[in-house]
């Protein structure tokens, strides 16, 4: 019984694009993701870098959108008293803007507003699935890019995606900072 050795093992079985390791990372990813507090990022990364960067990212976009589901789901099964004030604050600051949508995709996006702060306020609002997939799917394909491409640059060593794809981030970075400085005032 070989602690090591198992690891090695288990390494190399997710070293290999085949439809089980698939299935499974999309899984682990989505737990990482419904999971509060817990990051998927590294699993994000992996899935670009062993399915490469294309379908890294579907399967991102496919492991978030469940895992945030997932967190919904359970969410609407609990009922939460009292709120951390800084929690009110990011929900009150959400929910002044107009556009509900908007607030959702912002929110998924901008890694100020927990996802479960943002998956409590899509149960709030009551939003039906169809109108959440949406918002989930524009929120998280920053991010979820970004993991793909950028986990299959560094591993190829290509330094031109992975300027690109900083400078991107910070295009997005400051569209969404002057939308809610906008928003402020």
């Amino acid at each position: 019984f070989n602690v090591e050795k198992q690891v090695v093992s288990f390494g190399r079985q997710f070293s290999t694009a085949n439809l089980f390791n698939f299935c499974v990372l999309i899984l682990l990813t989505a737990l990482g993701s419904a999971v509060p507090f817990l990051s998927n990022a590294v699993l994000a990364v992996f899935n670009g870098v062993i399915f490469g960067p294309w379908l890294g990212l579907v399967m991102n976009l496919m492991a978030n959108s469940l895992g945030n589901f997932l967190s919904l789901k359970i969410l609407s099964k609990i009922t939460i008293t009292e709120r951390e004030k800084s929690f009110s604050d990011k929900l009150d600051f959400l929910k002044k803007i107009n556009n509900p949508y908007l607030a959702i995709s912002l929110g998924y996006m901008v890694p100020v507003f927990p996802t479960l702060l943002v998956n409590y306020l899509v149960m709030e609002m009551n939003l039906p699935l169809k109108k959440w997939l949406p918002c989930v799917l524009i929120g998280v394909f920053p991010t979820s890019c970004l993991y793909a491409f950028g986990g299959d640059a560094i591993i190829k060593g290509n330094i031109k995606r992975i300027l690109v794809l900083l400078v991107l981030t910070l295009l997005v970075y400051l569209v969404v900072k002057w939308m809610l400085k906008r928003k402020k005032a």
